[in-house]
Parts: C-alpha cells; sequence; structure tokens
C-alpha cells in the first residue's frame, strides 16, 4: 500500500489585531520644552526658578536678568535684594540693558547694595545710551541735580530735550507735557 497523506481539521485562531500605525511625528512647533523664559511668561515661578538658575549658571544672559528680577520682587524665590545685584550685575556684563537700568535704581535707593550715586548714574547711562527712555529721564535728573556726577544743567537738558526717537524721547515727552 502506498502512503496517503491524511488530512486533519485544524483550529482556527483568531488573527490578531495588526499593529497600530504610528502617526506622523509632532511638528517641532508642538514639541515645547519649558525653559525659564517660557516659565516665566507663564508666570509660574516654581518652575521658573530652576530653570532659570540653571541657564543664569550657564551663562544665558536673559535667564541672568529673569532670575535677577525674581530675587528683586520675590517671585518663585525667596527675596533677596543683594542676589538681585548679583545677577543683573551678570546680565549687564552680559550687554543686557534692563539690568543696566534696575542696577542704576538699586544703587539709587541702596537696595541690596550700599548707596552710591555715582554708580546709580553710570548704570542709568549706559541704559539710556542703549535707548532706555525711562534711564535717560533719570540719567538727566541726576546731571541736573549733580547727584553722581557733577551738575551739568546743559548736558541735563540735552538728556532732556534731545530730538524725537532718540534715548530721551520720554523725557522730551514728559517736558513738554509739564511745561505750560
Amino acid at each position: 500500500m502506498a502512503w496517503r497523506p491524511t488530512l486533519t481539521k485544524l483550529e482556527q485562531t483568531p488573527a490578531s489585531p495588526p499593529a497600530a500605525v504610528p502617526g506622523p511625528p509632532p511638528s517641532p512647533s508642538t514639541i515645547t520644552a519649558l525653559n525659564c523664559a517660557k516659565a516665566a511668561a507663564r508666570t509660574d515661578w516654581s518652575a521658573a526658578a530652576g530653570l532659570c538658575q540653571k541657564e543664569a549658571e550657564g551663562g544665558d544672559v536673559a535667564a541672568q536678568r529673569t532670575l535677577a528680577m525674581m530675587y528683586d520682587e520675590g517671585r518663585g524665590v525667596g527675596q533677596d535684594k543683594a542676589l538681585a545685584v548679583t545677577w543683573y550685575s551678570r546680565a549687564a556684563l552680559g550687554g543686557d540693558h534692563r539690568a543696566n537700568e534696575r542696577l542704576g535704581y538699586m544703587y539709587r535707593d541702596g537696595a541690596g547694595i550700599k548707596r552710591d550715586e555715582k554708580q546709580s548714574a553710570q548704570f542709568f547711562k549706559r541704559a539710556a545710551d542703549a535707548g532706555l527712555n525711562l534711564s535717560a529721564l533719570e540719567y538727566g535728573v541726576a546731571l541736573d541735580e549733580g547727584r553722581g556726577v557733577s551738575r551739568n544743567d546743559a548736558e541735563g537738558e540735552t538728556e532732556y530735550r534731545s530730538p524725537p526717537g532718540s534715548s530721551a524721547g520720554l523725557a522730551r515727552g514728559l517736558d513738554r507735557m509739564l511745561t505750560p
């Protein structure tokens, strides 16, 4: 006799569902890692504290100014004017004009550092030269009143009345509003 294969009925097992096909990767605009600037913009001060500290220590000038402001105003960290001065100083050395302006106020008021009108005037002048109008006004007042600089009515007047669009535009506008 010849061999013949025997057919047996196999049980069918249900097929497993096909693997899910992944969708397209998210676009770069939807991937947003939280950083100092974003946390501060959202006023998430507790998150900003650690992020800004790390970025500031890494040399990020904007993070240095933000961290200084946080210490200055006690947002997300304990208020510490001396640490604010330290971080504003680092940011100013990095070229941040707003940090120069804040240092002008802090030296003028003796906040976190010994009061020093000469330093205050120098910081206001740097910020004014960079186009910050309130600093131009403060520097003009310092010149006019001889606070930290030799009294110089002519130069003070120049700061107050500089041409439109210059660093003292605000001072010029305020002068016009206050002059009858």
